[in-house]
């Protein structure tokens, strides 16, 4: 079902955007999620939701140059 493999998102940094990811984990316990971007300019700030917590916030900061790319990380 969906994309499956590596590629790219782009998304607006205008108010309301959504991205979906489902993930169905073989077994309970913590996981890493690493979330790799570039912006070129302006900021976002993003909620993260998951089963175990939906107040997670990740702020995705300008990063100078669409090549040059940053990590955002949370354990969940």
């Amino acid at each position: 079902m969906g994309f499956t493999g590596t590629g790219a998102v782009k998304l607006s940094s205008s108010a309301g955007g959504m991205l979906t990811w489902v993930y169905n984990a073989a077994k309970a316990g913590w996981y890493v999620l690493e979330f790799r971007y570039a912006m070129a300019s302006g900021n976002v700030a993003a909620s993260l939701t998951t089963k175990q917590k939906t107040d997670n916030t990740l702020s995705f900061w300008k990063t100078i140059a669409a090549t040059n790319w940053q990590v955002e990380t949370r354990t969940v």
